[in-house]
């Protein structure tokens, strides 16, 4: 990852499965990650094996919950 920009990313489905592994390794990499889902005791798991995660809580099918979402991400 590089140091001189550190870039954010943005998982959907994070709390379980391939989007839990896709927030561990770019946490692993360096890289700031924020990720969404539906489960609140799946993304406190995931927040607890990734220090620095940052769980925004939604669902994907929801504008409102996206919009949330990329804010989150952009703060």
């Amino acid at each position: 990852m590089s140091t001189e920009t550190q870039r954010v990313f943005l998982v959907t489905g994070g709390t379980r499965g391939i989007g839990a592994a896709c927030v561990e390794r770019l946490a692993a990499d360096g890289a700031r990650v924020v990720f969404t889902g539906r489960d609140q005791t799946a993304a406190d798991d995931v927040i607890a094996a990734v220090p620095g995660a940052v769980f925004a809580a939604g669902d994907a099918t929801s504008e409102a919950d996206c919009k949330r979402a990329i804010e989150v991400a952009l703060e």
